[in-house]
């Protein structure tokens, strides 16, 4: 669900046009609700981005990047205890079941980790 103001403008429930926020309270909440948003549309991009970046660019398109980049996260997400296994399985079997690659890097982890942006 889209938070009702993202950066100033108010995004209206009721599908009428966006609005400038009216006041201090829908700024200071679009802030915190855009940050949460963005927070879930980064899930993995920082490692899909060194990705690309190690592989040059070419081995993956961006979203198969981005794929490989949420499994690896969603386990390091296990391994610092906070999600579990059936989470990630979840995840794995849905991107797999659009397509998606969900092994095989194509780059030592270790570049990876130390791409620029990483």
């Amino acid at each position: 669900m889209l938070p009702p103001c993202s950066a100033g403008i108010c995004l209206p429930s009721n599908g009428s046009s966006p609005a400038p926020c009216r006041n201090q309270g829908e700024r200071r909440r679009a802030g915190r609700e855009g940050a949460e948003l963005r927070h879930a549309l980064n899930y993995g991009h920082t490692i899909g981005h060194a990705l690309e970046a190690v592989t040059g660019y070419s081995r993956w398109a961006h979203g198969e990047a981005v794929s490989l980049g949420i499994v690896a996260e969603a386990r390091l997400a296990e391994r610092l205890g906070i999600a579990e296994a059936p989470t990630t399985e979840r995840q794995v079997r849905l991107l797999r079941a659009v397509g998606l690659p969900v092994s095989g890097l194509g780059a030592a982890p270790s570049a990876v980790v130390e791409a620029p942006g990483a």
